[in-house]
Formats: C-alpha cells, structure tokens, sequence
C-alpha cells in the first residue's frame, strides 16, 4: 500500500516522501513514471 501511495504521490509531484523500504519505493515510482510515458 505504502509504494502505491508513493507512486500516486510522485505522480501529484510530490518532490519527497518518507517511507521504510526505499528500493520497493523507488521501483514503484520508476513504473508509475515508464508508464505514465508509455500512454
């Protein structure tokens, strides 16, 4: 839930969110982020 959340918020433009499990973190973003160009 933590990285969808993540995800979302990077996507809002968030510039920094605080979370535990960086790498599943930052994996999400990457996706959300390949995706969203992919469109």
């Amino acid at each position: 839930a933590t990285a969808a959340t993540t995800a979302l918020a990077a996507a809002a433009g968030a510039w920094a969110v605080r979370v535990h499990e960086v790498p599943a973190n930052r994996a999400a973003v990457r996706t959300a982020s390949l995706w969203k160009e992919h469109q």
